[in-house]
C-alpha cells in the first residue's frame, strides 16, 4: 500500500464494547461483514463502515479507501537518443503504475556492464516525461534503461530501453 490518510488492508473489530460492521463498496447490495475482511484488489477500494454497541446503537455509516499495490511500474523508453559528446542528451520515457508518482533512475550500458547511473528522481506516472543529462561518454553506441520504484516500493516490472549514440 502506498502512502495514504488511512492505512490498512483489514477491517477489523474495535474495542471490547464496541463491534464493526462494514458494508464492500458503495452500492445498497454490497456485503456485509461483521468479523475481519482481507482487502487485496489492486488498486483503490472504497468501503463503508459503521459501529454499534450491545443495545444496539448505531453510528452514522463512514467511508475510507484502501489503496493496494502489489504490482511494479513498467518503464518505457520512448526514443532513441543522439548527442555530441559535452552537449545535453534528452530522454523521453513513461512510468505506468496506479500510485500518482515514482522515483525514477536512467542506466547506461555499454555491453551488459552498466557504466552510468542517473537519478532521476521522483517523477508523476502515466505520463511522458523528458529529462536532460550533459554527456560526457567516449563516442560510441550504448543502450539506456528506465527503472523505476513506485511508492509502495515495487520496483518496474519490466524495463523500457533505447538505444544512445554518442557522435
Amino acid at each position: 500500500m502506498w502512502p495514504t490518510r488511512h492505512r490498512g488492508g483489514l477491517l477489523h473489530r474495535g474495542s471490547l464494547r464496541r463491534r464493526v460492521s462494514g458494508r464492500a463498496g458503495r452500492s445498497a447490495g454490497g456485503s456485509t461483514y461483521s468479523a475481519p475482511i482481507t482487502v487485496s484488489t489492486q488498486g483503490t477500494s472504497t468501503y463503508e463502515y459503521r459501529s454499534f454497541d450491545a443495545v444496539p446503537n448505531y453510528e452514522a455509516t463512514r467511508t475510507f479507501q484502501v489503496r493496494v499495490d502489489a504490482q511494479g511500474p513498467q518503464t518505457l523508453a520512448l526514443a532513441k537518443v543522439t548527442v555530441k559528446k559535452g552537449k545535453k542528451a534528452t530522454f523521453k520515457f513513461r512510468v505506468n503504475d496506479v500510485t500518482p508518482s515514482a522515483k525514477v533512475t536512467i542506466k547506461i550500458f555499454k555491453g551488459v556492464k552498466c557504466i552510468k547511473k542517473i537519478p532521476v528522481g521522483s517523477v508523476a506516472t502515466n505520463a511522458a516525461k523528458t529529462y536532460k543529462w550533459t554527456c560526457r561518454l567516449p563516442k560510441r553506441s550504448y543502450v539506456w534503461k528506465v527503472y523505476a520504484t513506485d511508492q509502495a516500493g515495487n520496483a518496474q516490472k519490466s524495463v523500457g530501453s533505447k538505444t544512445l549514440k554518442v557522435k
